[in-house]
This record gives C-alpha cells, sequence and structure tokens, in this order.
C-alpha cells in the first residue's frame, strides 16, 4: 500500500511510504508494519484501497 506524503522543507525525506499490506478482498486492506511517517494509520488497521 503506497501513501503519498506532503514533504515540508525536508521532512519527511521521502514523497511516497509504502506498507505490508494484506488484501481482505472487499476493497480493502489490513495493514501489516508500522508506519514511520504516516500519521493516523497503525499496523492492522483496515484501510480502503484506490487503484490509480
Amino acid at each position: 500500500m503506497h501513501f503519498r506524503l506532503e514533504v515540508e522543507g525536508d521532512w519527511p525525506p521521502a514523497s511516497v511510504e509504502s506498507l505490508w499490506a494484506v488484501d481482505q478482498a472487499d476493497g480493502t486492506v489490513r495493514l501489516d508494519n508500522i508506519p514511520w511517517f504516516v500519521r493516523g494509520v497503525a499496523c492492522g488497521d483496515i484501510v480502503a484501497t484506490e487503484k490509480k
């Protein structure tokens, strides 16, 4: 699962963070690792997906 990040100045040091995710077969995934930069989500959260 990829999350776009807003970079302000030089933080965070990346514009995208990739998290492991397990497909729940209903348009959602369960996040399967701890994010370093993404705010508002945690390992184990179920999130909706959107193809780009």
